[in-house]
């Protein structure tokens, strides 16, 4: 276990959170050359607050996304890990299949985000991201959204028709509450979610939700607590390459509070109640 030092953390304002990379080269989280050694994301007041401080937690190491990217054997026939960029699977042209491809590590407990690149031109007709058990299936005949269709093993979001789906039930997602989110939708709909969508899996509370252009789309799932789940995607597309980027891992040893409040009051009253980040589950 690797804790997050909270003597090297300044907490800012939960709308602008800065994170530090240990590398100059391209950063596997924001996906842009790191100039001064940080990268900058820009979040809305809409975020959870220990999503806010779980993003402004230091870059996972290269080791670690390996870790929690794909697994190299838990997959479809017809998808294979690319050797030179092993956080990227690729689907082969097969006519008439689903295949599906498990992360390598499950989760049972914590807060875990991952980035998932998916090109939005190498989708198909059901391009679906989200989290399964060990049991669901990797594969089936025809065009499906196979993670979530016709078991009770997975939980997906269909990032093409803009659905949730768990054993067959799909409903909208994301809901529009009001005219805000609805305007916000139409933007996209039908074909433009954009290349980066961040999934947020939270085993404390048992709940899976996405965050897409700098916006948290609430929960998709709930109900998740008592099993290991794997980040899992589900494709019909030949040639289609996704990558699962690992950013960060909260655990909860208790109910935690703001942690940019660390900003205001003593630090060392922070370590005492606030709990530690770490990598593992």
């Amino acid at each position: 276990m690797i804790p997050f030092d909270f003597d090297d953390c300044i907490f800012q304002s939960p709308n602008v959170v800065d994170r530090c990379c240990e590398t100059k080269k391209t950063c596997h989280v924001c996906s842009a050359i790191c100039t001064n050694n940080k990268c900058r994301q820009s979040l809305t007041s809409e975020y959870p607050f220990w999503l806010d401080a779980l993003l402004d937690a230091p870059c996972s190491p290269p080791a670690t996304q390996l870790e929690y990217s794909w697994s190299l054997t838990d997959h479809s026939n017809n998808i294979y890990i690319k050797k030179e960029d092993m956080l990227t699977l690729h689907r082969q042209r097969e006519i008439g299949t689903t295949d599906a491809c498990r992360g390598r590590r499950g989760v049972s407990r914590g807060i875990h985000v991952w980035k998932i690149t998916w090109p939005h031109d190498q989708r198909g007709t059901d391009a679906v991201i989200g989290v399964a058990t060990e049991n669901a299936p990797l594969y089936c005949v025809g065009y499906h959204s196979l993670v979530g269709d016709r078991t009770n093993q997975s939980w997906g979001w269909n990032i093409v028709r803009l659905f949730a789906i768990h054993n067959s039930c799909t409903r909208p997602y994301p809901s529009c509450p009001h005219d805000g989110d609805a305007k916000f939708l139409s933007k996209w709909y039908p074909k433009n979610i954009p290349d980066e969508v961040f999934m947020v899996l939270d085993m404390e509370e048992g709940s899976l939700s996405f965050v897409v252009n700098n916006r948290f789309l609430g929960n998709a799932f709930t109900g998740l607590q008592g099993r290991t789940l794997y980040p899992i995607i589900s494709s019909v597309y030949g040639d289609s390459e996704v990558t699962l980027t690992y950013i960060n891992g909260l655990m909860r040893k208790f109910p935690l509070s703001p942690l940019w409040l660390c900003d205001t009051f003593d630090v060392n009253l922070c370590k005492n109640n606030f709990g530690y980040l770490t990598w593992n589950n």
